[in-house]
């Protein structure tokens, strides 16, 4: 509209006045419709600046609130397959959530969705919105307990005295048979003298003194000379056994124990130890000794020996009665050996060449 400023005021009339209020009427007509209205026609109205911005603002943040929903929906889903597909224990923690777990995960979804209704309908303006009345609960119900009775009490069953048994009829526990283990001879020094003794071990006393008020003990160890070859030396043991009840007049092992202060199987391998030097060993080759090596070749010697004369007889025995002539061998080659591993391996491999390789651990005993 132009207007001479130079002209009166007299000169407006009603038609510019309609013009300018036209011009200056902030009114308009909505652009959009409401995204939860129909698309049907209406007739125009007219919307308040104020009005407009709110709607605009509410719009705005609906848009905003589903975009944060679709980003965290897609940071959900990748970091799934991440941890699916690089974390080991994924696969079955996945298949425990998603089956196992659906009772407990439901009433978290159902508080989710009911959560997000409510801010969605304050964000429509929808102030009479309803809220839930009680919050769900977690996990599975509680399962209701019966009660139940009180256990009725039985009587007490009176005890059966169960009948004695007969000192014929008791149960007799049949005991394992013990071998004793036999443990390496004391190195114990020959009687004194350069004749022939056997020495005597606790009450009992050595053979020449023994001999004085028993001569018949130099006749049976003498009778039987046979009994010292190499060829009957598996009758050796029970041989001096025998020898060892005349020495102490007795014929109770138990008596010889007490009197030796023994065990009476020991005290028979230490009396075959000083014996076989003077009788066995000799006709071998081997010179007897009366200091407590009881022989005068080394170790080494004595194993050659042994192995050139055990040889031929061995090849004409049974392994029974061959393991009984090897055995009074060993044992006084392990006295002889001690604690020396050299010659304990030269008596192992004298057993191997002998063909007792697999009696070893038994002659070894």
């Amino acid at each position: 509209m132009a207007y001479n400023m130079n002209e009166d005021d007299d000169d407006w009339d009603s038609d510019d006045l309609e013009e300018d209020e036209d011009e200056s009427d902030d009114y308009d007509e909505d652009p959009e419709l409401d995204d939860d209205e129909e698309d049907t026609p209406r007739p125009n109205r007219y919307i308040h600046p104020e009005e407009r911005a709110a709607r605009e603002d509410a719009a705005r943040s609906r848009r905003l609130i589903w975009s944060l929903f679709k980003v965290c929906l897609s940071v959900v889903l990748i970091g799934g397959v991440c941890f699916y597909l690089f974390v080991p224990s994924g696969k079955s923690t996945l298949q425990n959530l998603f089956s196992g777990k659906t009772e407990t995960i439901a009433p978290i979804v159902q508080q989710a969705k009911q959560k997000i209704k409510t801010a969605y309908s304050r964000l429509k303006g929808d102030k009479g919105a309803e809220k839930p009345a009680t919050k769900p609960m977690l996990g599975r119900r509680p399962t209701p307990v019966k009660e139940r009775p009180a256990p009725v009490a039985k009587p007490a069953a009176e005890p059966v005295a169960k009948p004695a048994l007969a000192p014929a009829e008791a149960p007799v526990a049949a005991r394992p048979e013990v071998r004793p283990v036999e443990k390496p001879l004391p190195r114990v020094k020959p009687a004194s003298g350069r004749q022939f003794n056997l020495s005597g071990a606790g009450d009992l006393p050595d053979l020449q003194t023994a001999m004085k008020t028993n001569p018949a003990l130099k006749e049976a160890l003498l009778k039987d000379k046979s009994v010292y070859t190499l060829e009957r030396l598996w009758e050796l043991e029970s041989f001096v056994q025998k020898f060892v009840l005349m020495w102490a007049e007795t014929d109770s092992v138990q008596v010889v124990e007490n009197k030796v202060k023994m065990p009476y199987a020991t005290f028979v391998r230490r009396t075959m130890t000083e014996l076989l030097p003077f009788t066995t060993f000799k006709t071998i080759g081997l010179t007897p000794s009366y200091d407590i090596n009881y022989v005068k070749e080394s170790p080494t010697e004595a194993i050659g020996k042994f192995y050139q004369a055990l040889s031929p007889v061995l090849a004409e025995q049974t392994t029974e009665k061959g393991i009984e002539t090897l055995r009074p061998v060993v044992r006084f080659m392990k006295y002889r050996c001690g604690r020396d591993k050299e010659c304990s391996e030269s008596l192992e491999m004298m057993i191997q060449m002998l063909g007792y390789d697999d009696k070893k651990d038994e002659l070894m005993k």
